[in-house]
């Protein structure tokens, strides 16, 4: 604490100083016509993410300063950080759909209410049909409809962009959505991007359907979790100079139906003196199913806890498509020209904001 909280003031102020000392130069030159516009939503989008940074700051110095003024050592758990951060990220999906809806400068209420017309539908039919289905988490409701709204939001720009060149070259939709993504990369690899978020947080809503068991189970004997039935068919141990490795033989079935075997491990690192158990995973895009041994007794009777986790293999998913839409960015970047070489009408016209599709 003595060394961490003097860095962290040290930090604070000094990035406040430097601001300060270089506002002029930080200022921007346009001004903010409407409230109603995609810089508006830039600016709210940041202002998110600063909130984030200060609820991740707070969060970590708020036990240093509270010990220090009573002698009280405090900790700060998950339940504080996901009681901030989950509305603050459904904020962040919601403004990752209607950024892209919005024109650059403004647009009217009248045009962005017809633009958002479909995502709005989309949300709304995907929360009532999660509702009847049985669903009553307001926050995973909220993140299936705000994923729904984006993706519609999202797909809807690319469908846009797709049908200018259908018309205008004559192309099929594949070839028309190639052009689309070839001739604006900067601008459609953004919008990838924001897919591979839509994945991601459709993964992380999955926790909200998180099953858990754990029992003590001697060989031959079965307990449930989810849909799977999970039973213990006995242990051997194996050798290693560096560790001793009990391996235990899970038989997994699923609606009767026997679907393979999971092999969770504990060893026993002979070095350090230390158990470490061995997670045995099975990932599919609908749910992942996670067994792990937590100790072997001499009797051959196990004690297992099981976990399913829904939709965690999208979470995955969605990195690989950021990271493709990462590429399809640093592509349309890589071949502009260094602003020193370039003429003062071009630099205005690389300054100037990219026109919409949607007319405001």
């Amino acid at each position: 604490g003595k060394w961490f909280l003097p860095f962290l003031a040290a930090m604070l102020v000094g990035g406040l100083a430097l601001i300060a000392l270089r506002s002029r130069w930080l200022r921007g030159e346009n001004q903010l016509e409407s409230i109603v516009s995609r810089e508006s939503a830039f600016l709210f989008n940041n202002v998110l993410f600063v909130a984030a940074a200060f609820t991740v700051f707070w969060g970590t110095i708020y036990p240093v300063v509270h010990e220090l003024a009573t002698g009280i050592r405090l900790s700060v758990g998950p339940p504080f950080f996901n009681a901030v951060f989950i509305p603050l990220g459904l904020a962040l999906l919601g403004l990752t759909g209607i950024g892209p809806l919005i024109s650059w400068r403004g647009m009217s209420t009248r045009a962005l209410g017809r633009v958002m017309l479909a995502p709005l539908v989309s949300g709304g039919v995907m929360m009532m049909a999660l509702a009847i289905a049985g669903i009553r988490s307001v926050g995973a409701l909220l993140a299936f409809g705000l994923c729904a709204f984006t993706a519609v939001a999202v797909g809807g720009e690319f469908a846009r962009g797709s049908r200018v060149f259908r018309r205008r070259e004559q192309l099929g939709w594949i070839s028309a959505l190639g052009r689309t993504l070839s001739r604006n990369r900067r601008r459609y690899g953004g919008y990838v991007v924001h897919l591979g978020v839509v994945l991601i947080v459709l993964g992380l809503s999955g926790a909200a359907f998180r099953t858990e068991r754990h029992a003590l189970l001697e060989p031959g004997e079965s307990m449930n979790v989810g849909s799977y039935r999970l039973t213990y068919a006995g242990s051997h141990s194996e050798r290693t100079p560096e560790k001793q490795i009990f391996v235990t033989e899970i038989e997994v079935a699923r609606d009767g139906r026997a679907i393979g075997t999971l092999r969770p491990q504990r060893n026993f690192h002979l070095a350090q003196r230390q158990a470490q158990s061995e997670v045995a995973i099975r990932s599919t895009p609908i749910e992942d199913l996670y067994v792990v041994v937590t100790s072997v007794d001499r009797d051959g009777s196990a004690a297992l806890r099981s976990f399913v986790n829904p939709l965690t293999w999208w979470i995955w998913a969605g990195a690989v498509v950021m990271l493709a839409g990462m590429g399809i960015l640093i592509s349309g970047t890589s071949g502009a020209q260094p602003a020193r070489h370039r003429s003062e009408v071009e630099v205005r016209a690389a300054r100037a904001p990219e026109p919409d599709l949607v007319a405001p």
